[in-house]
């Protein structure tokens, strides 16, 4: 029996309202963390870090798991649009979207190890007469691993659906209209940033290059850039730009 037009309509606004949920909290994000790092300046902050993941050894970490969670339980919880009826697609919505959750939530689970840390996890210290060890915070087993491999994970699977699952409408996938075009170049935008990320830290740069790049933030900067296109993908699906999109259309 078909669904009654009022039932399908808080059903859309609710698909919407996830989505545009992702958005913001992905926009949110890196401008926090900034802010944070900005505003609050050494000693009454740890200052600026050179990565968005290394905020968690700061006064930031709770606000850091506590979006990559919400993001990853966001992520899951998302349908999106089943194949249609004799289709036989294994990319859909459901299984890229929930392997980009479980990657944001890897990323918040296992924190990445902190280069300039001054209390290592679970190291003892005699001081004032007193011994004091230093908290083992997240998953230590594999951490740096399951870290970077729950990152790629999420920023591979997020490219797939700007790429190739958001431009789909019911005529197939294409990049007519504005709304798809944006799509296109947040996923573009997010395979920059990741293989940016790889040639910063991995790359065959001199070492003069890679710290320099280090220490101007450059890590910070690529992430940011990518997180900002993953918001901006989710905002315009979740049609927060609706009347930005129109006008553009008008011309």
């Amino acid at each position: 029996m078909p669904q009654p037009p009022q039932d399908l309509e808080i059903q859309a606004r609710s698909l919407y309202a996830v989505r545009r949920a992702l958005g913001i909290l992905g926009l949110a994000l890196p401008i926090v963390l900034y802010g944070y790092a900005r505003i609050a300046p050494p000693p009454t902050s740890l200052g600026m870090q050179p990565s968005i993941s290394e905020f968690y050894h700061t006064h930031m970490g709770d606000i850091l798991v506590g979006t990559l969670s919400a993001i990853g339980v966001f992520l899951i919880a998302y349908l999106g649009y089943p194949p249609k009826p004799g289709e036989n697609r294994v990319v859909t919505d459901f299984w890229v979207s929930s392997a980009a959750g479980l990657g944001a939530i890897g990323v918040a689970l296992f924190p990445v190890a902190w280069a300039t840390g001054i209390c290592p996890p679970g190291q003892s210290f005699e001081t004032e007469g007193m011994t004091y060890t230093c908290p083992v915070q997240g998953v230590t087993s594999h951490a740096q691993l399951a870290h970077f491999g729950s990152a790629a994970l999420f920023f591979g699977m997020i490219s797939v659906m700007c790429l190739w699952l958001f431009p789909r409408d019911r005529t197939g996938r294409h990049f007519r209209t504005v709304q798809h075009r944006v799509f296109a170049l947040c996923g573009g935008l997010l395979l920059f940033s990741a293989v940016a990320l790889l040639v910063v830290v991995k790359g065959p740069l001199p070492m003069t290059w890679r710290t320099t790049l280090i220490q101007n933030n450059a890590i910070f900067w690529l992430e940011s850039l990518g997180v900002f296109a993953f918001a901006i993908a989710w905002l315009v699906k979740g049609q927060a730009m609706r009347g930005l999109t129109q006008m553009l259309q008008s011309k």
